[in-house]
């Protein structure tokens, strides 16, 4: 039986026609917790918007590839599976809460296709799981009457309400401190492995994919740079551009003088071509990195 809940196939997606992703590929098998790591414009948020299509149109385009979801291709119409069968975790909870509605009324939103009876007992059961001790001041307040950490948990539990197969968490503790980042993630990680939903984690730290992720996929440029078990890549990385991330990642024994920058940025989608899309900043660059878009280390 397969076990993939999402195949992504060659996916390209292009923005008022320049390119910006190019033949994405990768699997996430039920239960899995899949990263999807790299510097900020490499394409990770496109990648996993394009999902569930939440792309702006029309300026957004899928030009090439394929998503399949659940052993079927997505449809057009999307309204049957978007919060229902995948669910998104969004970088700023306060954008993805409407600040004149009650917390509760937009948590019962979620599972409106649930039978009425079953909407609140589901909603109170994720709201203690959550940790919160006062579930039903929660139903009665507003957005902005909590904090950050608190609203994360909301959107958390708005996303695994209707019990989706996929959670996409695009950079989930980018607005919290270091203390709250590892509360919301160990919640969401247990959240997602007791709903046995599979999760696919955007992140651009290193940490959060080491300790959260079952494999990890390395992207550069709008390339899969590398991809595996999230041991073997952070701990025997082969692609230059991942030996490169975790250079300026800190770590225990690290001193500041260890930590290597790397130079320059990524390139613009405008100046992409062929080549490897890294061997402007790579050390490792040889001549045949002009022509040949897959690395040679890897």
């Amino acid at each position: 039986m397969n076990s993939e809940i999402l195949s992504v196939r060659n996916l390209s997606v292009a923005f008022n026609g320049v390119q910006v992703t190019d033949r994405v590929s990768f699997d996430i098998s039920k239960g899995e917790i899949f990263a999807l790591m790299g510097e900020s414009g490499c394409g990770k948020s496109v990648t996993a918007m394009a999902i569930p299509m939440l792309l702006p149109y029309p300026s957004a385009k899928i030009v090439n590839g394929e998503i399949i979801f659940e052993g079927k291709e997505l449809p057009k119409n999307m309204r049957e599976i978007r919060g229902k069968r995948i669910g998104c975790v969004f970088q700023e909870p306060m954008q993805a809460l409407n600040p004149v509605i009650c917390i509760g009324t937009q948590l019962l939103e979620s599972v409106r296709f649930m039978p009425k009876e079953e909407r609140l007992k589901r909603i109170m059961e994720l709201l203690a799981k959550a940790e919160f001790k006062d579930p039903e001041r929660i139903l009665k307040s507003y957005p902005h009457e909590m904090s950050g950490g608190m609203l994360q948990r909301i959107v958390i539990c708005m996303a695994l309400a209707p019990k989706p197969s996929l959670v996409i968490a695009d950079e989930p503790t980018t607005a919290l401190d270091a203390n709250i980042q590892t509360a919301v993630m160990d919640l969401l990680k247990n959240l997602c492995k007791s709903e046995n939903a599979a999760m696919l984690l955007i992140t651009h730290n290193a940490h959060l994919a080491a300790e959260y992720s079952d494999r990890i996929a390395v992207m550069y440029a709008g390339r899969i740079a590398e991809c595996g078990k999230t041991t073997d890549v952070l701990n025997t990385p082969k692609h230059p551009y991942t030996k490169a991330l975790l250079n300026v990642v800190p770590t225990k024994g690290k001193t500041l003088a260890d930590l290597k920058p790397i130079p320059g940025s990524v390139l613009s989608p405008k100046d992409f071509d062929d080549g490897c899309r890294f061997r402007f900043r790579c050390e490792s660059v040889k001549d045949e990195c002009a022509t040949k878009s897959q690395c040679s280390y890897v």
